[in-house]
């Protein structure tokens, strides 16, 4: 299970900024990452984006690997060159 938790730090513990529905008892990993908001479009943003976890929705995955078999064209086996007639 993956779930996201905005949390601020109020000196002694993380405070959550949202509910939380999580199960009573139950241990989890936790990774921290310093929140910044950067400017859409500005490189910022971008290695921001690149360097956070995937946040992937289950069906993803296949939809990506539909979309990559839609898209594929046949392969042509003369150039665009091969088809001109020669006087």
């Amino acid at each position: 299970m993956t779930t996201t938790l905005r949390a601020r730090f109020d000196g002694k513990v993380l405070v959550p900024l949202d509910p939380v529905d999580l199960p009573v008892g139950t241990d989890f990993d936790v990774e921290l990452r310093e929140r910044r908001i950067h400017q859409p479009g500005s490189p910022q943003a971008l290695l921001t984006a690149i360097r956070s976890a995937p946040h992937l929705q289950p069906g993803d995955t296949e939809a990506l690997e539909t979309a990559i078999q839609e898209g594929k064209v046949p392969v042509r086996s003369t150039g665009a060159f091969d088809e001109v007639d020669h006087p």
